[in-house]
């Protein structure tokens, strides 16, 4: 199993999305509430409208801060 960088703890869970700028909040709930959701190492998913897509996450830092990582 992959090692969790300690800063990934602080995204884990799930986030709820509520506004997005091309649609409006009716389509964001269409299906299911819109969310991210950040699960273990490398896990996620996303749903909006009628998306659901599973997320592969990798964590990195820069100076000490938490970024995306190409």
């Amino acid at each position: 199993m992959a090692r969790v960088p300690a800063f990934a703890k602080a995204f884990a869970g799930r986030w709820r999305i509520v506004e997005m700028d091309n649609w409006d909040n009716d389509f964001l709930d269409l299906v299911e509430e819109a969310h991210l959701t950040f699960d273990g190492a490398a896990d996620g998913e996303n749903a909006f409208g009628a998306l659901k897509g599973f997320l592969d996450v990798r964590y990195g830092a820069r100076d000490g801060s938490a970024c995306e990582r190409d």
